[in-house]
């Protein structure tokens, strides 16, 4: 594995850990007020910034090494 891979590895990381220290919070009150709907909202808009974050990892991947 070349340095760039493991660099690319390493900013695909923090930028998911920074993602799901900073998916906000809930609390039991917004539980009963909102319903599980904002639960979910919440679950799925933290899974789509990670695929996100990880498409676009894999993209300058490829860009950069050409490996399929």
């Amino acid at each position: 594995m070349k340095t760039g891979e493991l660099v690319i590895l390493w900013i695909g990381g923090l930028l998911s850990i920074g993602v799901l220290i900073g998916g906000s919070p809930i609390d039991a009150l917004d539980i009963k007020v909102f319903g599980p709907g904002l639960v979910a909202a919440q679950i799925v808009r933290i899974l789509s910034s990670l695929l996100a974050i990880w498409i676009l990892c894999g993209l300058v991947w490829i860009t950069l090494y050409r490996r399929f």
